[in-house]
């Protein structure tokens, strides 16, 4: 399975707003029923440190607010979470869990730029 590509652009010290996103059954074009399934993403840096604390990966703590709809919601992060990440490339991906625990995806994934906000903080 090749993941649909989406990068994404996280400025350190500023909210990153999130998204969402609807899972579609590829038979029937129609959202899919996420009901039991649950979410995993992750942005992770391999070459070096993520966060100002030394982890090597951030979670992004993506929720299933309304299973019937498909929809996948990556939260906001926050300026103050956004600081402690370093400027860089990074990766990240978006993997599902069906109700039996299998592990499925990713079904999407990307490169992230971790870009340093030039004004300081008042």
């Amino acid at each position: 399975m090749t993941p649909a590509t989406h990068d994404l652009e996280i400025w350190a010290g500023a909210t990153w707003p999130g998204f969402s996103i609807t899972c579609m059954d590829p038979g029937t074009g129609d959202a899919m029923d996420l009901t039991g399934w649950s979410a995993q993403a992750a942005i992770v840096r391999t070459g070096g440190r993520l966060t100002t604390s030394g982890a090597r990966a951030y979670p992004l703590a993506p929720s299933i607010p309304d299973p019937a709809t498909g929809i996948v919601t990556l939260p906001e992060i926050d300026r103050t979470s956004a600081a402690t990440l370093l400027p860089g490339h990074a990766r990240w991906d978006l993997v599902l869990i069906d109700p039996e625990g299998k592990r499925l995806g990713p079904y999407l994934a990307g490169t992230v730029l971790i870009k340093a906000i030039v004004t300081p903080d008042a």
